[in-house]
């Protein structure tokens, strides 16, 4: 019996080994976890009712970190710095809500609200360029220049307040999601706003907002009146939008989170359990691509209010509705990004590697060198000359760079590789094995 579950625990092991999924961290009782955020080498967890998790080792362990807290209700999260920013939604035991920072990670938390209004509860957190906007439901957006000691309203302009869920930036442009209005955006500190919603559904309310290079994304979340309807994408600051859901579920898809790791965005969705019909889960759509991919593999749980990366995972704050799967779930982000490089050493000739391992599944890396500024293009094609996919396409400084490709939503075949940088063009084959 001994020797039968030793070998059942390995064989585990070597299925995840193998063939890679999203573990659930050390279980967070709390539920869900609303927010998520890396900040250094911590990962902080913000729940419903149980306040600020924080784990220094990818989510294996976790401490409570809430001395200074007065609501538990946790809702946001930004980093400014040195300053972790918190927001919370009031309503256990007669509490406000209101902002809170801490500066040594959580041990002691500091109450920030002198301008904010006494009904204060914290929707949206966004801190960038020495500046903290804070969304409230029903109350508007507010500004602090002074890590908030001081707030000040900036939400004239901005019609019909609801829930102000999103908060985003692109360079000097701030971008709001309004509940059912919209998006709105500013340049000038909330001087004066502008609506953008030129293609976005009517009376859909905007859930999240992110920026990858200078595309922004909307995610939008169903109610009584109308369903959800996926992500809408925007390649020029919000005055002109368009649907950006192939691969998405296709009925009433509602987008909860966004998260940002290199050229990868990540969606965090759910599905309406008055239909029970649409499943929800992690999606991944790289720069360049126009689809998403289901990255949900081994997460039972179909609602994602939050996702944060760090250099090596992807987390993902859920909450279950049967009580089973809630906390944080974490994937290595090796197993589902497309491209991640690293610089290396200089170079004195351009110089394009055999990829290693070769055959490989899924994974490979590729590695190359430039000994000079260059405009670099490496393409991935079948052998039919078809091009699959691009992997780079930018300027690049003088180096040696490393990237790592994962082929796993490709067929077993022979491909090839191609290094185009200045004069220099070199092709090289490649075979992916499953």
């Amino acid at each position: 019996m001994k020797l039968l579950l030793q070998t059942l625990f390995c064989f585990i092991l070597l299925a995840q080994f193998c063939f890679g999924q999203w573990v659930q961290t050390e279980d967070i009782i709390y539920d869900p976890v609303q927010t998520l955020v890396v900040k250094d080498s911590n990962l902080f967890a913000g729940t419903r009712g149980g306040g600020v998790l924080r784990s220094s080792n990818n989510g294996l362990d976790w401490v409570l970190v809430n001395d200074g807290l007065t609501d538990y209700w946790i809702t946001a999260f930004a980093v400014l710095g040195d300053f972790l920013f918190t927001g919370t939604y009031g309503g256990f035991l007669g509490d406000e809500g209101g902002v809170f920072y801490t500066t040594n990670n959580g041990t002691n938390w500091t109450e920030i609200n002198n301008g904010l209004p006494e009904y204060r509860r914290v929707t949206s957190l966004l801190a960038f360029d020495q500046k903290v906007f804070v969304g409230l439901e029903s109350e508007g957006v507010f500004l602090s220049t002074d890590n908030g000691i001081n707030w000040s309203d900036i939400s004239n302009g901005i019609t019909g307040l609801g829930e102000v869920i999103a908060l985003t930036a692109n360079g000097e442009n701030v971008f709001v999601g309004a509940g059912l209005q919209g998006v709105f955006s500013t340049t000038n500190n909330g001087i004066n706003w502008m609506s953008l919603n030129n293609g976005l559904p009517l009376y859909t309310p905007i859930s999240a907002l992110t920026v990858l290079g200078n595309n922004l994304f909307a995610g939008t979340c169903g109610n009584i009146v109308t369903p959800g309807r996926g992500v809408f994408l925007s390649t020029d600051n919000g005055a002109n939008w368009s649907e950006y859901n192939y691969g998405l579920p296709t009925l009433n898809c509602s987008v909860l989170s966004f998260t940002i790791s290199n050229t990868n965005i990540f969606v965090g969705t759910y599905w309406d359990d008055t239909t029970a019909i649409v499943p929800g889960g992690v999606f991944l759509s790289t720069e360049g691509n126009s689809s998403w991919t289901d990255v949900s593999e081994g997460l039972n749980v179909n609602y994602i209010p939050s996702l944060a990366a760090s250099d090596f995972y992807i987390f993902a704050g859920t909450q279950s509705w049967v009580g089973t799967g809630t906390g944080v779930w974490r994937r290595p982000l090796s197993e589902v990004t497309t491209v991640e490089e690293n610089l290396i050493e200089v170079p004195s000739s351009y110089i394009l590697s055999q990829n290693y391992p070769n055959p490989f599944n899924p994974s490979t890396k590729i590695k190359y060198s430039i000994p000079q500024t260059s405009q670099v293009q490496i393409k991935v094609f079948d052998v039919l000359g078809n091009e699959i996919e691009t992997l780079v396409n930018e300027e690049k400084q003088m180096g040696t760079y490393e990237l790592t490709w994962n082929a796993a939503n490709l067929p077993s075949g022979v491909y090839f590789y191609q290094l185009k940088a200045s004069s220099f063009v070199e092709t090289k084959k490649m075979i992916l094995i499953k």
